[in-house]
């Protein structure tokens, strides 16, 4: 009888032991959760917004060059790219190449932040889960498609906005013409890939650097790492910038919205299929430094703020 109840008694014990463990575990996963959120929050949000606002302003004019070649049929090269920009200059002044700009930054600066904030916040969850603070490639490519996606869902409509202000529209008329979701599957198809390809070649470089080269980085180094990165990311899903351009300009013919599938079906049989890849040459340069200077200048700031103790 004395056996039995001291077994039972451990038994308890083991029981309340294991609650404990299990209330520990619980509470370190919120501990850990609420840490991220009170301190990364404001890093990923503040430096990621300057991060896409400082990008996009500086590869505006050849953001607004390229796009002017994929909603019309004109044939583009990199001369007659050049040709249009020194036509726009001419006729309108060098500000014209930064139409529209207001837009853009109301767009980047909640898009860059949220899609920081995104990758950071699902990259520690991951790590957190999985105890390591290398991830596994395909975590690494979950976390970036993350970020794509959750900046492009809270933010797209300015984006349609955005281009058809860039495009020579107004406020009036591009709001009037409504489809403010236009492009959006396009577009979500396109940027899942692209940003999880973009954050997996980074993430994957950067860990390998400080062995090969024993020494972090340095500035120019960082921008040519991250422009590979967004090379890379720009081969895979380039196709699908040119038909979500398209879908956010189209005007609705007899009440009907402009589908995907009309889109590309249009875009090939006039062009063909090259038509799809309509500006690639341009974008290869304009892609890769645009995401180059957003992650260098995102990593700078969220180093200057961890130096200055605002952040953990």
């Amino acid at each position: 009888m004395k056996a039995a109840n001291v077994g039972t008694i451990n038994d308890k014990k083991t029981n309340l032991g294991q609650m404990d463990l299990n209330n520990d575990q619980s509470t370190s996963t919120t501990i850990v959760v609420q840490t991220f959120c009170y301190n990364k929050a404001f890093n990923s949000l503040i430096c990621g917004a300057a991060a896409g606002i400082a990008a996009k302003t500086c590869i505006a004019p050849m953001e607004r060059i390229k796009m002017s070649f994929q909603v019309s049929s004109e044939k583009f090269t990199l001369a007659a790219a050049f040709a249009r920009g020194k036509d726009l200059v001419h006729k309108q002044g060098a500000l014209s190449m930064w139409r529209g700009h207001s837009t853009t930054i109301l767009r980047v600066a909640p898009y860059a932040g949220l899609s920081y904030f995104f990758h950071d916040y699902v990259e520690h969850l991951f790590k957190n889960k999985l105890n390591t603070n290398n991830l596994p490639a395909a975590y690494k490519f979950l976390a970036g498609s993350a970020a794509g996606f959750g900046g492009t869902i809270f933010t797209y409509p300015l984006d349609v906005l955005r281009v058809r202000l860039a495009l020579g529209g107004t406020w009036k008329s591009s709001l009037k013409q409504g489809g403010l979701s236009q492009g959006l599957i396009p577009t979500l198809a396109g940027i899942v890939p692209y940003a999880g390809t973009a954050w997996l070649v980074k993430q994957s470089i950067l860990e390998r650097f400080p062995n090969t080269m024993n020494r972090k980085p340095r500035v120019y180094e960082s921008l040519l790492i991250n422009a590979v990165a967004g090379l890379i990311g720009q081969f895979v899903t380039y196709p699908l910038d040119v038909v979500r351009r398209r879908m956010q300009v189209a005007v609705s013919f007899a009440g009907r919205k402009p589908r995907l599938r009309d889109v590309i079906s249009n875009l090939v049989q006039k062009e063909g299929i090259r038509g799809l890849g309509k500006g690639f040459t341009l974008n290869i340069i304009k892609g890769p430094i645009s995401l180059s200077i957003s992650l260098t200048v995102y990593d700078l700031l969220s180093e200057f703020l961890r130096r200055c103790g605002n952040v953990q």
